[in-house]
């Protein structure tokens, strides 16, 4: 908590940065998870264009015209392959995120704090990746659209927006070390967090404005997990 205190927690994003540009050993992990996301997009595409014969057809036999049925079932394609792309990301983002969030700890000579890394860790962060970190990530993506309406109140509506959705993915960024490494439950977080939360909304707030800026915003999904390891 003192640490909190001591350091202005909205610098870290930026020092995640610095960190990620100066340690060449954390680019092969983020361009390892950047090649199984693409493989998995190419893969979900390939796989569900199998699904445009059969649909368009079956728009057809229901007395579609053959030109717009063809035109939907690429659509619903798109549709289908881009889902299954997002559920995967909400999946192994997180498990990436918190493997970027060791190494950090590792490089500063803090493995210690990895508690039984061939045993626990593995297993608790397959879990984390599995469950509760899809469905953290389902929920920060329902409060980001249930926000989008207060960005209506100029200037002041974008601020709450950047500190309801920041105090939820700096929370995020902390679970994998909170739970996992400190011991917490789950409800021990959330009352840790809100105790912080002024700290936590300050460094959220920043790494969420870095991801909402397009083509950067992967890079700054990996920069950002450094930057709460530095934390």
């Amino acid at each position: 908590l003192l640490r909190l205190k001591m350091v202005r927690p909205w610098t870290f994003p930026f020092q995640g940065m610095l960190f990620f540009l100066t340690h060449p050993s954390l680019w092969c992990r983020c361009l390892y998870g950047l090649l199984v996301m693409l493989i998995i997009a190419i893969a979900s595409l390939v796989g569900f264009s199998f699904l445009i014969g059969p649909t368009a057809h079956a728009l057809i036999r229901a007395h579609c015209p053959a030109g717009l049925a063809w035109t939907v079932a690429v659509i619903l394609m798109l549709i289908e392959s881009a889902l299954a792309v997002v559920i995967l990301g909400l999946i192994l983002m997180p498990l990436l995120q918190d493997l970027l969030f060791d190494d950090v700890l590792r490089l500063r000579g803090l493995e210690h704090a990895l508690l039984k890394p061939a045993e626990l860790h593995l297993r608790n962060t397959i879990m984390r990746a599995a469950s509760a970190g899809l469905l953290f990530g389902l929920c920060q993506v329902l409060i980001l659209i249930l926000t989008i309406p207060i960005h209506a109140i100029v200037i002041v509506g974008s601020i709450i927006v950047l500190a309801i959705n920041g105090y939820m993915l700096s929370w995020g960024y902390m679970i994998h070390y909170l739970v996992e490494i400190r011991g917490m439950s789950f409800h021990q977080t959330r009352h840790w967090v809100y105790l912080n939360r002024s700290s936590y909304i300050s460094f959220g707030s920043v790494a969420f404005a870095l991801e909402m800026i397009p083509l950067f915003n992967v890079l700054f999904m990996f920069t950002n997990a450094i930057g709460a390891g530095l934390w």
